[in-house]
């Protein structure tokens, strides 16, 4: 009995994922002009226009695995990952994504990646999967193939058309909210979280990533309204003002609007 005590603390040590309760899958989404405006070094952002399908399209940043309250985060689940949380190589030499793990996909699947994940020749799918794709118990097969699934569903939503329809603008927070429930249902929002952060140029609010929280059946199937998942009573969440900007990929930030001084009641 000692001998099995040992061995089930030795694997929950070892292997994280086995002490960990998958509650839900967050689609995490990024609008990449944005986030060009919020880190213009980035390497995808160079050459980015209209022109570009990651330019005028929400972009995939992975199927994040959420744990039920109580559970262990799911974080760090991939064992061939966890080689490279010790020093195995000298302290000058830099470690990147790339020098992760190879994921094993079939070459029509990773197309799709090269197509919906910007900057892909920095292995952002290495580093996706060994920080939390691993931990929702799939083959990196499987795993990126709802990924992807989900990634075009949202593509081809309301919600990308309206933000890709007013690039360049400011626009309120409650026209996507409003485009979401349209074709999802109402109070889907619940399941929505919208994020932005500050432009390095004039420090104003822009869109940066969509989040949809999605139930671990549905990750299996087209997105819609059954497949969306909020906790009971919960509202809607985001990280924006009530107004912000949707920035236009090429073109210069536009200042942040003067205030009235004289506004109408």
């Amino acid at each position: 009995m000692r001998g099995l005590a040992a061995l089930l603390f030795f694997l929950l040590s070892a292997y994280p994922a086995l002490a960990q309760s998958l509650e839900y899958f967050s689609l995490q989404m990024g609008w990449l002009p944005g986030q060009c405006l919020v880190d213009p070094e980035m390497p995808a952002c160079e050459g980015l226009t209209l022109q570009n399908p990651q330019g005028r399209n929400l972009t995939l940043i992975g199927l994040k695995p959420e744990a039920r309250p109580g559970s262990s985060r799911m974080q760090n689940c991939d064992p061939m990952a966890r080689a490279f949380t010790t020093p195995l190589i000298s302290p000058e030499d830099k470690i990147t994504t790339c020098s992760l793990p190879e994921v094993k996909l079939t070459d029509d699947l990773r197309a799709e990646l090269v197509a919906l994940m910007p900057d892909i020749a920095a292995c952002p799918e290495r580093a996706f999967w060994s920080k939390y794709g691993s931990c929702a118990l799939l083959s990196p097969q499987r795993y990126f193939e709802r990924a992807v699934g989900r990634a075009r569903d949202l593509q081809h939503s309301l919600l990308n058309l309206t933000i890709a329809g007013s690039v360049g603008q400011r626009i309120s927070r409650e026209v996507l909210v409003d485009a979401f429930e349209q074709q999802f249902g109402p109070e889907t929002a619940r399941s929505l979280q919208l994020v932005c952060a500050k432009s390095k140029l004039h420090r104003q609010q822009v869109l940066t990533e969509v989040r949809v929280a999605i139930n671990q059946l549905g990750s299996m199937r087209p997105l819609n309204d059954a497949a969306l998942w909020y906790a009971k009573g919960s509202a809607f969440k985001d990280r924006c003002p009530a107004e912000f900007l949707v920035a236009e990929p090429g073109a210069e930030e536009p200042p942040l609007p003067e205030k009235d001084p004289f506004p109408q009641p």
